[in-house]
């Protein structure tokens, strides 16, 4: 992110039109793999990783404790047994030394915000509860191998299938979905297919077949099941822009807005283990960050605004302050004349400037928790004969789309009609959501 951020500086210094940070998008399904991993490091041993070139990546390049000395790493090597560990699927990750850096440093340091914070609530977990909850995705995955080897266990653990179908809420599955140390979306469809295969499963660690030290206890099997539950959010917000077409701007907000209530609810959620609680805070935190990042570059806010079935009532009814709904509109308004309708706003017509293109919000305000009175939205007075004005634009409620148009046929469709303000409703809507090969997060 450092990295990124310097070269958006550096850029405005060389590209007259572009102003750094304020047009600088940022890759949002890398702050979601950040919230996955947060939400994960609760869950997975944490190895120290070591910075290093492609070429000196070896076993060496992460440090695990030795299991004579800890109790929790022996456990670990005797469920996986010469199955590879965790360490070792790190260490052969050729991945850019920076962006590890960065990343173990923000998981770190939020990680030891989010037991602080939950402490002081009460919310704490026990060592054997830490012990238990990163052995919960060791033993799904080493069981995932031995169902999938040459020899007798796979053969049976078909038969068992059959006789056992998968639970079809969890997914249409025939075997355990293998793990990738190094990909969180492995891990949830690990659990997934181990929950839609119970029955299977159950069946086979009653014979003897020497798996009887990857059957779970009753709170892994607690664990196993919440920890499913909490990634499954992640995993929506991963396939909506994963799927179809390509992910625009407009839907960047919604999806944070959506996942730091999630992560909230989990937060708040007396019934889940502590373990489960506190992960789910230092989820919520890390989202928190990004989002509010998200303040720097008004795109993301103008192309929500753009969207005439959302405009600005939608960060009304998300909770939003009057004061930064006020100052969104305002920025709207003054790109309009500014950018794309220059003639009017040279005639002099009127404009509310903003003081400042930075706005923010608390975070707590769009929690499925907050209970807001409806509030009246900022007006000005509107010329009702100039049709073609983001004033008159946004004096009227929003409307849902014509069926089967999009909001880039829409505002296709308005070209001829309000030229100034479809030009702006497609710049701003058109705009990619994603910046980074989908592929690497999963």
């Amino acid at each position: 992110m450092g990295n990124c951020d310097t070269t958006a500086r550096s850029l405005s210094r060389h590209i007259p039109h572009f102003r750094g940070l304020a047009d600088r998008l940022r890759c949002f399904l890398h702050c979601v793999q950040l919230s996955a991993d947060m939400l994960l490091s609760f869950f997975n041993k944490q190895y120290k990783r070591k910075r290093g070139t492609p070429s000196a990546i070896s076993a060496s390049s992460t440090s695990a404790p030795d299991a004579d000395s800890d109790p929790v790493e022996r456990d670990l090597q005797e469920i996986l047994g010469d199955i590879e560990t965790e360490v070792e699927a790190l260490s052969c990750l050729i991945v850019d030394s920076g962006r590890i850096e960065h990343d173990d440093a923000a998981v770190k340091t939020i990680r030891q915000q989010a037991v602080l914070e939950m402490s002081r609530r009460g919310v704490t977990f026990t060592p054997a509860e830490a012990a238990s909850a990163i052995k919960v995705l060791p033993k799904h995955a080493a069981l995932a191998i031995k169902t999938r080897d040459n020899g007798h266990i796979p053969d049976t653990f078909e038969r068992l299938v059959s006789q056992y179908p998968a639970d079809r809420r969890h997914g249409e599955y025939r075997n355990l979905s293998p793990r990738n140390a190094t990909r969180w979306g492995s891990d949830y469809r690990l659990l997934q297919s181990y929950h839609a295969l119970r029955g299977a499963v159950d069946r086979l660690l009653t014979l003897p077949l020497g798996l009887s030290n990857l059957k779970l206890t009753p709170v892994e099997e607690t664990l196993s099941h919440n920890l499913r539950d909490m990634l499954a959010p992640i995993e929506e917000v991963m396939k909506a822009f994963q799927t179809g077409d390509v992910p625009l701007l407009m839907d960047v907000v919604p999806a944070y807005d959506l996942l730091q209530r999630d992560f909230h609810t989990m937060a708040n959620d007396e019934t889940l283990p502590g373990v489960c609680r506190v992960a789910a805070h230092a989820a919520y935190l890390m989202t928190r960050k990004y989002y509010n990042r998200l303040d720097e570059c008004e795109a993301y806010f103008l192309a929500i605004v753009m969207c005439p079935d959302r405009k600005l009532e939608w960060f009304i009814d998300h909770g939003w302050d009057h004061e930064d709904v006020t100052q969104i509109r305002d920025i709207a308004i003054e790109r309009f004349f500014a950018r794309f309708k220059v003639a009017a706003s040279q005639a002099g017509i009127g404009l509310t400037s903003p003081s400042s293109s930075q706005y923010s919000h608390t975070g707590e305000g769009v929690s499925r928790w907050c209970t807001h009175q409806p509030r009246q939205l900022p007006t000005s007075s509107v010329n009702q004969s100039d049709f073609d004005n983001i004033k008159h634009y946004l004096s009227l409620p929003p409307h849902p789309l014509p069926p089967g148009l999009t909001v880039l046929q829409f505002w296709d469709s308005q070209l001829k009609v309000t030229p100034s303000l479809a030009a702006m409703g497609l710049a701003y809507t058109s705009a990619p959501g994603v910046c980074i090969c989908m592929s690497t997060l999963q």
